[in-house]
């Protein structure tokens, strides 16, 4: 029954205090603001991936594999490294990027890119028929920002 009791009070209090639902209110205007204000410019990757599998030795498959990034944000993002890592965050290889002279890959807004690598690892025979939560793709922008795909790749 306490907190009945400290609860009207509390209501009375807000009565009494015009002034506070006030200012409430406005930062909770100010802050939906500030939000709707950066969409614009918020930057979104979603990928998936192809993987054609060859055994080399015994403990080991070597996979081909070809990585399909697209830009669905609203600003174009330079991408310097694609990487496989496993669920723990270990890298298992980098995509070749196929940039040339250049420093990074552009992908502008609503354009799709795709690189390809090689990659040998005890993974891709474990779980070569579904990589969901076993492996991500990790894009790094020319910031340094990561951006992490996972669970979007194809089964079967």
């Amino acid at each position: 029954m306490n907190i009945l009791k400290y609860g009207k009070t509390f209501i009375n209090w807000c009565n009494l205090n015009v002034g506070f639902l006030n200012v409430l209110l406005s930062l909770c205007t100010l802050r939906l603001s500030v939000s709707i204000a950066r969409m614009p410019y918020k930057k979104k990757i979603v990928g998936t991936l192809e993987i054609m599998t060859a055994k080399t030795g015994d403990p080991y498959f070597e996979c081909f594999i070809k990585v399909y990034l697209t830009n669905v944000g609203n600003v174009p993002i330079y991408i310097k490294r694609v990487e496989i890592t496993d669920w723990k965050g270990k890298s298992l290889g980098t995509c070749l990027m196929r940039t040339g002279h250049r420093e990074c890959q552009e992908l502008e807004r609503g354009k799709s890119y795709f690189c390809e690598g090689m990659f040998v690892d005890p993974i891709f025979e474990r779980h070569a028929m579904d990589l969901n939560g076993h492996v991500k793709i990790r894009v790094t922008d020319i910031n340094g920002k990561k951006y992490y795909i996972s669970r979007t790749f194809p089964v079967g």
